[in-house]
């Protein structure tokens, strides 16, 4: 019986035309999902400004307690920085790799803590970037696709109270200008007095894509 009723719907739909207006209903629909939820998924998962083209993604999985392999003397913020650091020069030194490494939504090595906020440049405007809390250390920065702008010789300082800033952003806030050592406004609000320690920027760019401006504060 609902196998004959299913028939005559089919028989009635192929002889007008509401087949193709239903195929185009449901060809528009998936073009809009698609476009809004991949691109977005599909680059969060790449380092910022890297090319697609020859760029390999490999996942890795982090063992918990009561798993086959878990070393609780791993686990550590400062172990798991470490490790992710050998593995990615490891990576590096191999002849067919130009670079390595680590990317997602949130960049590995640093905390789970991020969120999006902003700062004001003058009375009227302002600047959105987003945050990330720094455990990864200033030595893991080249690991994660950014090489040191500021300061040009000399380690980043890797202290608590300070803050690694990209160079949009502080191009933006202290245009033309050396920022270390520098108030960074809108960071001091989170406790303490925050103060820019390094400038960075992506290794590689695609100049007609906007990547993220962001903060790492220790």
């Amino acid at each position: 019986m609902i196998k004959q009723i299913f028939k005559q719907l089919w028989f009635y739909r192929r002889s007008n035309a509401w087949l193709f207006v239903e195929m185009t209903l449901i060809t528009a629909a998936s073009w809009f999902l698609v476009n809004a939820v991949w691109p977005y998924q599909y680059r969060s998962h790449l380092p910022d400004g890297y090319e697609t083209e020859g760029v390999y993604v490999l996942t890795m999985s982090t063992l918990y307690e009561g798993q086959d392999g878990y070393d609780p003397a791993s686990a550590s913020a400062e172990k798991v920085s470490a490790d992710f650091h050998r593995f990615g020069n490891a990576l590096r030194s191999m002849p067919e790799i130009l670079d390595a490494a680590p990317a997602g939504t949130t960049l590995p090595g640093l905390s789970m803590m991020n969120f999006n906020t902003s700062t004001l440049i003058d009375t009227a405007r302002s600047v959105y970037f987003a945050y990330h809390a720094r455990e990864a250390g200033a030595a893991d920065l080249s690991l994660l696709g950014y090489r040191q702008v500021w300061p040009e010789n000399g380690p980043v300082e890797d202290l608590p109270g300070t803050v690694i800033i990209t160079s949009d952003l502080a191009d933006i806030i202290w245009p033309g200008e050396n920022p270390v050592g520098k108030q960074f406004g809108d960071a001091a609000q989170l406790g303490g007095s925050w103060r820019v320690s390094g400038v960075i920027e992506p290794v590689k760019i695609i100049k007609d894509q906007e990547y993220r401006s962001f903060v790492m504060f220790a």
